[in-house]
């Protein structure tokens, strides 16, 4: 084969890769254009069949990039519309309330009008009447005109917190549907840590967490929810939530119900600051891990009456079998001595072992010292206090040590 016959065949195969190639882009270019033109039927309005009716078909002599542009500006128009259907619709609901307003006070003249007539005074069922607010009927709709199956009736539509106005119903519409089970969850269980809040969620309805994080995230910056950082030895920037004012009117009106107050607003009441109440929770979580059960961290619950009229309120109560109950404080070592020394003198008259944790080795060694100025005191006093006084970390605990380590273990009397 002479060299002209190899050129030859070299430029006839590249010719061929070139028009195969040009087929593949041809049939690529093609795909896409179908694709456009798919989006645009649906997602255009009525402007779409218009081009292609009424003569030439528009749609089909548009260039790619016009057609991107025809797409584009359509959906804009439909925006614009929406928008302004949008503040139609306001408008109407603007003027529903006045026209309810009206209606209100138009009862509220006949229910006066009628009484008087039943009481032969008309001066008396004026009296009678003078103080009712309209605004009353409003919130009930018009008085036993209708009836409603609801636990909870007479919802706000618009409410007002520090000087802001909410429009509920607006508000609604603003929610998804992971929101709303969010709202739902918090209201109905009071939780306020992220992971039981999410692990609800995800029980009803199949969902990431990653999404439950992102709108958790707006519900929090649509003050919806509150959230509040802490840490605690165990855990490090716990993230914990609380419907707001704004969130609970919310959950009235999407449940029909109160809602119970969360976890976290409980414990703050209850104790002196978030860190101390979580602290006391992961101990509790610890205490389960080892067995112990009827585990309490409920400080109205945990009340106990001593002599003198006095209450001994520890952070923990948990039984360690059936028969035997122990007590528990979680310190962070902020009580004066004075405060210290009198609470240890209740657990004495309740109980002859009280168990205190501290978060960890820092903490412990001031407890440690506490405790010896305690029984000091005590001597110093002629005190005979009977009392057992096992103090350690909450590692100390994990790892059991707090009942064996002598370290761990006070003897006072």
């Amino acid at each position: 084969m002479s060299s002209e016959d190899i050129f030859e065949m070299q430029i006839l195969n590249q010719a061929k890769k070139i028009e195969n190639e040009y087929k593949k882009e041809k049939e690529r270019t093609q795909k896409l254009r179908k694709n456009f033109e798919i989006i645009a039927k649906k997602i255009c309005n009525f402007k779409y069949a218009q081009k292609q009716l009424g003569g030439k078909n528009q749609i089909l002599s548009m260039k790619d990039n016009e057609l991107r542009d025809f797409i584009i500006d359509n959906v804009l128009e439909q925006k614009v519309a929406f928008m302004r259907s949008l503040e139609e619709v306001q408008t109407l609901y603007f003027q529903e309330i006045a026209e309810k307003k009206q209606l209100a006070k138009r009862v509220l003249e006949l229910e006066k009008e009628l009484n008087a007539e039943a009481s032969g005074n008309p001066l008396k069922a004026i009296d009678n009447h003078k103080n009712v607010n309209t605004d009353s009927v409003l919130k009930g709709s018009v008085p036993n005109l209708r009836t409603s199956s609801h636990t909870l009736e007479n919802l706000e539509n618009i409410l007002t917190i520090d000087g802001k106005v909410w429009d509920i119903p607006n508000e609604l519409q603003k929610l998804n549907i992971y929101q709303e089970e969010m709202i739902k969850v918090m209201g109905e269980s009071g939780y306020s840590e992220t992971r039981q809040i999410y692990d609800e969620v995800m029980k009803r309805m199949d969902v990431q967490e990653t999404t439950l994080k992102n709108q958790m995230a707006g519900l929090v910056e649509n003050i919806i929810v509150e959230s509040e950082l802490v840490s605690t030895f165990l855990r490090r920037n716990l993230n914990l939530y609380g419907l707001t004012g704004l969130g609970e009117e919310i959950y009235r009106h999407l449940t029909y119900k109160n809602p119970v107050k969360s976890e976290k607003n409980k414990l703050k009441t209850q104790h002196s600051s978030l860190k101390h109440a979580y602290s006391i929770k992961d101990t509790a979580t610890i205490l389960q891990e080892l067995g112990y059960t009827n585990i309490s961290i409920d400080s109205s619950s945990n009340q106990i009456q001593v002599s003198g009229g006095n209450r001994y309120v520890p952070d923990i109560i948990a039984n360690f079998d059936a028969n035997k109950k122990t007590y528990w404080e979680v310190e962070l070592a902020h009580h004066k001595d004075g405060d210290f020394f009198e609470k240890l003198q209740k657990a004495a008259k309740v109980t002859d072992t009280i168990y205190i944790i501290a978060p960890d080795k820092p903490t412990f060694d001031k407890l440690k010292n506490q405790v010896g100025r305690y029984r000091a005191d005590l001597i110093k006093k002629g005190l005979k206090t009977q009392l057992t006084i096992f103090i350690g970390t909450m590692n100390h605990l994990k790892k059991r040590e707090i009942f064996s380590n002598a370290e761990c273990r006070v003897k006072i009397g």
